[in-house]
């Protein structure tokens, strides 16, 4: 094997290394388009409650989720959720009927 062909063995290696690395990066970079912009609206929620740093009742935390972070919330399903968030132990509370509070504890 003469030089020239030890040349375009190595140009030709490089060249495939490149194409894995640019693959390795767009594989990526699509799992983190999807997986980025996904906020669950308990996360609102939860947001809501801890900067109040007071008990808010479950109309005005739709209100402000709705004023401050365009999400719209079925009260049902919010009621339900933090029902179950209270039962697994979460940081909030219920501190009246259908009014709730974040817990630094």
């Amino acid at each position: 094997m003469d030089e020239f062909d030890k040349c375009l063995d190595l140009v030709e290696e490089m060249a495939k290394s490149t194409l894995d690395v640019v693959k390795k990066f767009r594989q990526s970079a699509s799992v983190t388009k999807t997986r980025a912009p996904r906020t669950y609206k308990f996360e609102y929620v939860e947001t809501i409650l801890r900067n109040a740093r007071k008990p808010l009742h479950i109309d005005d935390i739709i209100d402000i989720a709705g004023k401050e972070y365009n999400v719209t919330i079925s009260k049902d399903s919010l009621s339900s959720a933090i029902s179950k968030k209270i039962r697994s132990g979460s940081k909030i509370t219920r501190t009246a009927p259908n009014t709730f509070e974040y817990r630094e504890v």
